[in-house]
C-alpha cells in the first residue's frame, strides 16, 4: 500500500525544569552545495487568535535533499523569479498544529510519510523555544526558492 506525503511540526517536549539548547542555538545552516534556498516564519497564536509568538529563521539544516524535492514537486509554485538568465521557483508551505496540551517547542521540521507510515524529517530548524498552551495553533510557513525544473 503507498502512502500519501504529509508534512508536519515536530517539536520537542521539555518537562519543567530541563533546559532548553546551550550556547548558539543555530548551529547549522544551509549546506553550501545545496540548491535551495530555505526560510522559516513560525507563529504562534492562543486561543483568542491573539499573536503570542513569532520566530523567523533561514538557518535551515536540510536532512535529505532528494526526499525534501520530492516532496516540494507535489507543492503549487507560488512564483517563478529570473536571475541572471536562470529560472528560479518559489514555493511556499504552511504546517499547522493544534495544542491541546501544555509544551515547548524547541526545533520546527519538515517531516514526510514514509513508506512504515513513520514521520521522515527532511529539514529543520532550531530556535530558542516558546511555550504553548491548549488552544494554542502553531502556524509555520517554509519558503523554498529553488532552481525551476
Amino acid at each position: 500500500m503507498q502512502s500519501k506525503n504529509y508534512a508536519i511540526l515536530l517539536g520537542f517536549v521539555f518537562l519543567v525544569g530541563s533546559s532548553f539548547f546551550v550556547g548558539n542555538s543555530f548551529s547549522q545552516g544551509n549546506e553550501p552545495n545545496l540548491s535551495l534556498s530555505i526560510s522559516a516564519q513560525t507563529q504562534v497564536r492562543d486561543s483568542q487568535d491573539k499573536l503570542v509568538t513569532y520566530l523567523e529563521s533561514d538557518v535551515i539544516k536540510v536532512i535529505d535533499e532528494n526526499l525534501l524535492n520530492r516532496f516540494l514537486d507535489l507543492q503549487p509554485v507560488v512564483k517563478t523569479i529570473k536571475q541572471d538568465n536562470q529560472d528560479f521557483e518559489m514555493i511556499t508551505v504552511n504546517i499547522e498544529q493544534n495544542f491541546d496540551h501544555f509544551s515547548a517547542i524547541g526545533i520546527t521540521a519538515i517531516a514526510i510519510k514514509g513508506e512504515d507510515s513513520k514521520a521522515i524529517v527532511v529539514a529543520s530548524t532550531r530556535h530558542d523555544g516558546f511555550l504553548v498552551a491548549p488552544g494554542d495553533t502553531v502556524t509555520t510557513q517554509w519558503t523554498v526558492i529553488r532552481p525551476a525544473s
